[in-house]
């Protein structure tokens, strides 16, 4: 039994470090930057500037994305999905997590000539598809998992 506990504190531990939120926690963002948030019908956009323009088409897919998704997975989200949409990174890339809450991290970075994502016509619906697969998936565990 107490090596059973050890091993689920040693989880909890490990799922706390390795959560899309303290990650973000763990760098120190410029403090030059101006944060918004674009609010729409299921998500909370956070951004820095110059990002507006693609929050405002990260917005539109996303919303459309959730349409889809929900539709084919038979599943909505059971909370808002907080988006970080930050230009730190010289990938294209994201992740998701649904502990403490749904949030998606995506890099605002296009992808280069050899990268996957970029064989698609747009990089940003791709992406933020496959992240909320991720969230629409997780989001529905329960139990002792959950």
């Amino acid at each position: 039994m107490l090596c059973r506990a050890r091993w689920l504190w040693l989880f909890l531990v490990a799922s706390g470090l390795c959560s899309p939120t303290s990650r973000a926690a763990a760098q120190a963002p410029d403090p030059q930057l101006r944060w918004h948030t674009l609010r729409t019908e299921h998500f909370d956009i956070t951004f820095h500037e110059p990002l507006g323009p693609l929050a405002q088409r990260l917005a539109t897919a996303a919303e459309r994305a959730n349409e889809g998704l929900s539709r084919v997975l038979g599943y909505r989200a059971s909370q808002r999905t907080l988006i970080l949409l930050t230009d730190d990174t010289d990938d294209a890339n994201g992740s998701a997590g649904v502990v403490p809450r749904n949030e998606i991290h995506l890099f605002a970075e296009a992808p280069d000539d050899l990268s996957t994502i970029g064989d698609y016509d747009d990089w940003i619906t791709t992406l933020i598809t496959h992240e909320h697969t991720h969230i629409l998936h997780m989001d529905q565990i329960g139990g002792l998992p959950a």
